[in-house]
């Protein structure tokens, strides 16, 4: 029984007999201060006597007298809303702000409505009333159903699956919550990089690092792609490595199809989200006992557990283990090419003006040197890495086909002074030359004119 009910049958207990024998005109007040002498016992305090004043067993006997159901007559009263002070002008200028501004807080549409109130009076408009507490703001917007907005949030949330093994990947890093030993011996925060098949659940490949970057993602997504083969579409969020131009051109040049996240959504990553549970709830705990936890012992871990128990054991979302749901489930993976041609597809495309005295160009700082037979173009277009200055190749700008490699310029190769003899056109003709054109013209159309002649010579010139 609802404590709302116990409290309107303990009200009727009070009155019944004033309902079952109605008082005499003149006896009503009498009846009602023997009831306000007694001790009654609240079914909500029981143990705890209470003593009921004159006015409210009349006020209770009043509204039973004549209702059709005493005891629903009696339910305590909702609460009059308060906000109701709120004129309709103020609720039309909250609304205005709220559905012009959903990302606002309750208070900042608050401060802003105080400041169009007192702008509405200093103007001399008769339809604004008193200014209305915080908390009676607060309540009408509840009610309304006027809910803070995440500036990106436009649709409803709803889970997702894609139907095809190798159809999407999930892409994460997770910043570990315990320090490991790094090489030099410090202790340091480890990184964990990991890639997940949405279909199949499948950690594709895991591995821990001691920083966050381009070379990074790279490096480890590389591994995935040698292991599992090419996905068509890879989800991750706005990282500075997932955006780098290494890496989506990389994507691009692969025919992999990039989707990015809305900024502070994580629940479109959900199942990354769900798998570092996994990894901080059973891997990192059956850590617990390695007092002196290296990187190199982390990663060994890591990849035993990944492989001999989560991808082998039952997952609730797909009720097989990821590892039978890879093997059943329809795949539109690609087979990966080389490791070299999938390194040399992770760099950015730049173009690069040449110097036409030393046929040089500069990329990152470093300079380098253009092959002789190129040294007539304008501009270059390269493919570098930036963390690799030492594989960078000359590009067909319209077909991305590689040219030439490039190397950096070897200053002590170069004062040696070997030059190579650049090649020089020749005539075609082995007739002298002939005067200009243009100048004979001039010379003829002079002497035409009649003007004398415009310098004197020296005797000995003569």
């Amino acid at each position: 029984m609802s404590k709302m009910k116990k409290t309107a049958e303990f009200r009727f207990a009070v009155i019944a007999g004033l309902l079952a024998s109605p008082p005499e005109p003149g006896e009503l007040r009498d009846r009602v201060d023997e009831l306000a002498a007694k001790k009654w016992e609240h079914p909500a305090r029981p143990g705890q006597p209470i003593v009921l004043s004159r006015r409210t067993i009349e006020r209770w006997y009043y509204r039973a007298k004549n209702a059709d159901s005493p005891v629903e007559a009696l339910f305590a009263q909702p609460r009059a809303p308060q906000s109701k002070a709120i004129l309709p002008a103020m609720t039309a200028e909250l609304e205005r702000s709220y559905y012009e501004f959903p990302h606002w807080t309750t208070q900042l549409h608050y401060d802003n409505f105080k400041v169009w109130l007192a702008m509405a009076r200093a103007n001399g408009e008769s339809g604004p009333g008193e200014l209305p507490s915080y908390a009676t703001v607060r309540r009408l917007f509840r009610r309304a159903g006027w809910r803070r907005r995440k500036r990106l949030e436009q649709k409803e949330i709803r889970s997702y699956e894609n139907p095809y093994v190798c159809g999407l990947w999930h892409l994460d890093f997770h910043h570990g919550r315990r320090l490991v030993i790094a090489p030099s011996g410090k202790k340091v925060v480890p990184i964990c990089l990991c890639v997940l098949d949405d279909h199949a659940r499948l950690c594709c490949h895991i591995q821990w690092f001691l920083h966050e970057d381009t070379r990074v993602l790279v490096h480890g997504f590389m591994q995935a792609l040698l292991k599992r083969g090419l996905p068509r579409a890879v989800m991750s969020d706005n990282g500075s490595a997932m955006i780098s131009a290494e890496f989506t051109q990389g994507l691009s040049r692969l025919g992999i199809k990039h989707e990015l996240t809305l900024p502070y959504s994580p629940h479109q990553n959900g199942k990354q989200e769900s798998f570092w549970g996994s990894v901080e709830g059973r891997l990192m705990s059956l850590l617990d006992a390695e007092p002196n936890l290296s990187l190199e012992k982390l990663n060994q871990a890591t990849t035993a557990w990944a492989e001999m128990e989560y991808n082998n054991r039952p997952h609730s979302g797909v009720k097989m283990t990821p590892l039978e749901r890879w093997t059943v489930g329809k795949s539109v993976a690609r087979p990966a090419p080389t490791a070299d041609s999938i390194r040399r597809a992770f760099r950015r495309e730049v173009v690069r003006r040449v110097r036409h005295s030393d046929g040089t160009f500069t990329v990152d700082g470093v300079r380098f040197e253009v092959p002789s037979q190129y040294r007539a173009l304008e501009s270059v277009t390269v493919h570098y890495a930036q963390w690799d200055l030492s594989l960078i190749d000359l590009v067909d700008p319209k077909t991305k086909t590689v040219i030439a490699p490039i190397y950096p310029v070897d200053l002590e190769r170069n004062a040696a002074g070997h030059r190579p003899v650049l090649p020089v056109s020749t005539p075609t003709s082995e007739a002298p030359p002939k005067a200009p054109r243009l100048l004979e013209k001039y010379i003829e159309d002079y002497a035409a004119s009649g003007s004398p002649t415009p310098y004197i010579p020296l005797e000995e010139e003569t």
